[in-house]
């Protein structure tokens, strides 16, 4: 039988000296790798400007048509509210358009029922 007691001394010769001795990459295998992906880099883009106020609302109401629609859009919303609010007699005593309507809306609803009076304790139980 050998003597293995001096085998880890010997192994750690070998050892300590392939530690010291690491082999690097070759300088022409890394100059082609470098080359390679700065061929494939894309070149640098400009850093976009910054956006101010302004153009940032007007790219908030480009769905609905830029700031034309958006004043549509609020004037709409605001007759509706008015109509809802006051009704649609409310409206029809605005210049101009009770003569387009040509009465009250209650009086033509009246008039569909056959009565010109509306007598609400008739229909108290």
């Amino acid at each position: 039988m050998t003597d293995h007691k001096d085998d880890d001394a010997f192994l750690g010769t070998y050892f300590a000296d392939a530690r010291a001795a690491a082999p690097g990459p070759d300088a022409d295998l890394v100059a082609r790798v470098l080359a390679d992906a700065a061929s494939a880099h894309p070149a640098a883009a400009h850093a976009p400007t910054p956006i101010g106020l302004w153009a940032r609302l007007a790219g908030m109401f480009n769905p609905v048509g830029g700031f034309a629609g958006a004043s549509v859009v609020a004037a709409s919303a605001l007759l509706g509210i008015t109509i809802g609010y006051g009704g649609p007699d409310a409206v029809l005593t605005l210049p101009g358009i009770g003569d387009l309507a040509g009465g009250s809306v209650y009086e033509d609803a009246l008039e569909l029922m056959g009565s010109t009076s509306l007598d609400i304790s008739a229909l108290e139980g």
